[in-house]
């Protein structure tokens, strides 16, 4: 599998979609990439299925179906769980020490929808290979359906075959875009507010939340605020400044600061200056 580099998240509200979902796609790259091995003629793909996935999948989705993504493992505390079925739809994140659960509804089409892509997918058919890897991290989908559970893994020393990789993305992207247009409901307008204590600084100053690039002075310039669009709950913020008279090949972090605050519709504005030895807010 080839690691892709995803764009800068935007800042425009007509993005909000495609910013979270930037968000929770690239998280799953992140965890799932790394260089694949040469694949074994042995096949376990059988050890990840009950039942009907040695079969075929019901045309119409089962009732109480449970979709699950999960994203997870490696070397860093980032991780998801994105579920939906007719009795509890939720996303859970957890980026180092900001960990949030919303519950999210879907509607019966919604589901009926998802399910479709499974079976276009060809779900059951989706084989992988072993091949002992050390602190991989990677993505889980599952399907339950009764007595009827299936999963397919690609992390660990868990690899997809050739010829099912396509399969296997367009499921994670189908289940990530839902829950990333239903966290929409969630958001609401942040503004951080930089003090001239750090515009009058003469460096560049770095702002990234969770794993989304937000604000970069020299891409985006000398601004004195930049307004975010988050939802309401505990997220992780990584600021730093750079001396733009260094080198790029050279260049290093200054003042950094990295921090976890908890946003809500009255706690909507911060304000990043320049303390002592790192940056501060308030």
């Amino acid at each position: 599998m080839k690691i892709l580099v995803l764009p800068k998240a935007q800042h425009s509200s007509s993005s909000n979609m495609l910013t979270k979902f930037t968000l929770l796609y690239s998280i799953t790259l992140m965890l799932a990439c790394t260089d694949v091995p040469e694949q074994t003629d042995s096949d376990p793909a059988d050890a990840n299925v009950t039942t009907s996935q040695k079969g075929s999948l019901p045309e119409k989705r089962p009732p109480h179906t449970v979709f699950s993504l999960k994203t997870g493992g490696g070397m860093r505390n980032i991780s998801s769980h994105i579920q939906f079925s007719d009795t509890a739809s939720f996303i859970s994140l957890n980026y180092f020490e900001a960990e949030n659960t919303l519950m999210l509804k879907v509607s019966q089409e919604e589901l009926d929808q998802l399910y479709q892509v499974f079976l276009k997918q060809r779900f059951h058919k989706i084989k992988t290979f072993e091949s002992q890897t050390f602190d991989r991290g990677g993505v889980n989908i599952s399907l339950s359906m009764g007595e009827d559970y299936m999963h397919i893994a690609d992390g660990g020393s868990t690899y997809i075959k050739d010829g099912y990789q396509d399969n296997f993305d367009a499921i994670t992207k189908a289940i990530n875009e839902l829950a990333a247009q239903k966290m929409e409901a969630f958001k609401h307008s942040f503004v951080v507010e930089f003090d001239k204590s750090i515009t009058d600084s003469g460096k560049y100053l770095y702002l990234e939340v969770d794993s989304g690039t937000q604000y970069y002075t020299e891409e985006d310039g000398p601004q004195s605020q930049q307004e975010l669009y988050l939802f309401e709950g505990r997220h992780y913020f990584n600021v730093y400044l750079i001396d733009p008279d260094v080198p790029s090949h050279k260049r290093r972090a200054e003042s950094t600061h990295h921090f976890v605050y908890t946003t809500t519709k009255d706690s909507n504005r911060i304000t990043l200056y320049l303390g002592k030895d790192k940056i501060e807010y308030k």
